[in-house]
């Protein structure tokens, strides 16, 4: 049972400047101060039969200002096969911005950006040096990985007129797009997801439900899996992958029994599981 996980983080506190995981730093958490230490490669153990076949390491914070330097690091310290997603600052001046990605793109694990939406205002993408940006990624044909609340429209409207112009732009829905829990903003969440799901060159990370509640980090499997077969339905099998968000899942469960839950889930659609938990990560990051 071969596994690549494509949404992990990996800390050097010694040598990173992590400033989120600070206590006097957001996001404000009870827990953590859980996390807030090192975590190399070593930590994302499994129990047999399965196997870690490799990783997507998703931006850390390890130095937003000079963001290869988390690049060269994990490219110096990992040893399983890996993929980099990089922080890049998508509101730079156009000339800046290029300065950074061409630095970023000499690192052989680079593949994609991450620029978290959570915070934006409904107008982000009106700003045309944003719009700039992205159309670089999109030309560049890199990875841009979509991280805010899919009940926002607004915002998803934007990305769709991004994909309008860039049909084959490859983007990343991350944690599921928040797939929230009350029924009226699931209804919103639906309509969002399924028009973004209509290009064929995104993709969909169930993870991160342990961010669902920062008191109650307890994961029901069962409401778990009824939002991984919603996602299969929207984007089909080929384009749904299973995810940890390593470490942040620890603060809910053991990394190994996260994996054997997802497995427990599927342990009796073989093919399904194998595309969920490696064959679509392998096309997508790897290919």
């Amino acid at each position: 049972m071969k596994i690549i996980d494509p949404h992990i983080h990996l800390f050097d506190m010694e040598n990173g400047d992590y400033q989120w995981l600070k206590p006097e730093s957001g996001p404000f958490w009870p827990d953590k101060d859980k996390i807030a230490r090192s975590f190399d490669e070593s930590a994302l153990s499994l129990s047999k039969p399965m196997q870690l076949k490799g990783f997507v390491h998703i931006e850390a914070g390890y130095d937003n200002q000079k963001p290869w330097r988390e690049l060269q690091y994990l490219e110096n310290s990992c040893e399983v096969a890996f993929k980099s997603i990089a922080m890049l600052d998508i509101t730079m001046p156009h000339q800046l911005f290029l300065q950074q990605f061409e630095l970023l793109a000499c690192n052989p694990s680079f593949v994609g950006v991450r620029y978290i939406l959570e915070d934006v205002n409904d107008d982000f993408f009106s700003q045309s040096h944003v719009l700039e940006n992205l159309k670089h990624l999109g030309n560049k044909k890199v990875i841009f990985e979509l991280q805010f609340p899919f009940e926002r429209t607004a915002l998803v409207d934007e990305i769709i007129n991004l994909l309008n112009e860039y049909p084959d732009f490859k983007m990343a829905i991350c944690h599921g797009g928040f797939a929230p829990t009350s029924s009226q903003a699931k209804q919103i969440w639906r309509k969002n997801v399924a028009k973004i799901a209509k290009f064929k060159h995104v993709i969909i990370k169930c993870s991160g439900q342990e961010m669902l509640s920062t008191t109650h980090r307890h994961i029901d499997a069962t409401r778990f899996q009824v939002h991984i077969d919603e996602c299969i339905s929207l984007f089909s099998d080929e384009r749904v992958l299973l995810a940890s968000n390593f470490p942040l899942i620890s603060l809910a469960m053991p990394y190994s029994n996260y994996w054997q839950m997802l497995a427990n889930m599927y342990a009796k659609q073989p093919k399904l599981w194998s595309k969920l938990s490696i064959e679509n990560a392998l096309n997508f990051y790897f290919h």
